[in-house]
């Protein structure tokens, strides 16, 4: 410890190897160390991982059927308060064996889940419980865009069982005409 540095730092027994540094004030900032290398730093502005596969992981505090991690975007806003805009939420039920992700975005400072992938692989977007692979709700007009950058294409949804295969859509090299074709 070094008070007048405002520093603690963590030496290995011969004092050869940090294992973790840190400084208070204004320009303070925690590294954690590993085999001699910086793994984790902490300053002002963030945290950065220093690690071949930036692996991180993150794990609910108790013992418990459900839990969950979550990774939160925050900005400051023009009157210097944090701001929540995105979170990433990894949550767990059943004994922790089943898992589901949800993103959250925030609209007029209130995070509302907006994307939910489900233990079984159901997509919600604006549907926080799927219970079709693709579920899109939403209070106002609910429509699909399918938008194709080259007016020559087609444009459609795929239909297929084990048997057929059938495609609706419009063709934009065709008169921009609606078309049903197998």
């Amino acid at each position: 410890i070094d008070l007048a540095d405002n520093r603690v730092r963590f030496q290995s027994r011969d004092q050869s190897t940090i294992l973790l540094d840190a400084v208070a004030g204004s320009s303070g900032f925690v590294n954690l160390y590993h085999d001699g290398n910086i793994r984790l730093s902490t300053n002002s502005t963030g945290i950065q991982v220093n690690n071949g596969s930036a692996d991180i992981n993150l794990r609910s505090g108790s013992a418990s059927a459900s839990g969950q991690g979550q990774l939160t975007f925050e900005n400051v806003d023009g009157n210097g308060q944090p701001r929540d805009v995105v979170r990433i939420i990894g949550a767990s039920h059943g004994n922790g064996g089943y898992g589901e992700l949800r993103l959250q975005t925030a609209f007029n400072n209130s995070l509302s889940t907006r994307l939910t992938i489900t233990e079984d692989g159901n997509v919600g977007i604006g549907e926080d419980s799927p219970d079709s692979k693709l579920h899109i709700s939403d209070a106002a007009n609910c429509i699909l865009l399918l938008e194709d950058t080259n007016a020559a294409n087609q444009v459609g949804v795929r239909y297929k069982t084990t048997t057929n295969e059938w495609i609706a859509g419009v063709h934009g090299g065709e008169g921009n005409t609606w078309k049903l074709s197998n």
